[in-house]
């Protein structure tokens, strides 16, 4: 008829345990597992895999908690002097920046002076006339400080031909399919 049990009480007709196994916690189990097992290992791999990655991060934040609450109980003496203290540092890189952009203005002025003054030379190497010279001198009459005219550039090629297609224009563009009257 049914199965037997340990305890000699036979399974009833449809295969189910009586209502004492189903409450076990065993047997809850066992049939949890059998359903979703499958499931659970994934559940349990993802979980392992997530901690794995998120553990260092974790124990960092735990750390820094840790150390803000240490630094909130510590003596205002402490904190006064921890202020001081960086108030100092802050000064110090301040003048130490201070210090280099003085030097970098200082540089980019003696840079901008040597332009002008390359420029002032330049100026005088090209009208041909020295410092301390002018006009009427003999030297400007004598050098010739003409320079020949640039060529003219040609708005059109030598072979241009406006029949010929070539110009470079659009090229051939085709009529559109849907000429539209508008509106």
């Amino acid at each position: 008829m049914g199965d037997i049990l340990d305890d000699d009480r036979e399974l009833p007709e449809n295969n189910q345990p009586p209502p004492s196994q189903v409450l076990s916690p065993v047997w809850i189990a066992v049939s949890f597992l059998e359903q979703y097992g499958w499931i659970v290992l994934f559940g349990v791999i993802i979980v392992y895999v997530v901690w794995k990655r998120f553990e260092p991060k974790y124990r960092l934040w735990q750390e820094k908690k840790r150390e803000r609450e240490e630094f909130l109980n510590t003596d205002p003496a402490v904190l006064e002097q921890r202020q001081m203290g960086l108030l100092a540092s802050r000064e110090k890189m301040q003048q130490k920046y201070q210090e280099q952009s003085d030097i970098a203005a200082k540089e980019r002025k003696e840079r901008e002076d040597a332009k002008v003054q390359q420029k002032i030379e330049a100026w005088d190497n090209l009208s041909g006339w020295g410092p301390g010279q002018s006009l009427t001198s003999n030297k400007s009459a004598s050098a010739p400080s003409s320079k020949p005219a640039p060529k003219k550039s040609q708005f059109r090629r030598d072979n241009y031909n406006p029949l010929m297609g070539h110009g470079g224009g659009a090229g051939y563009r085709p009529s559109r399919k849907f000429a539209s009257g508008g509106g």
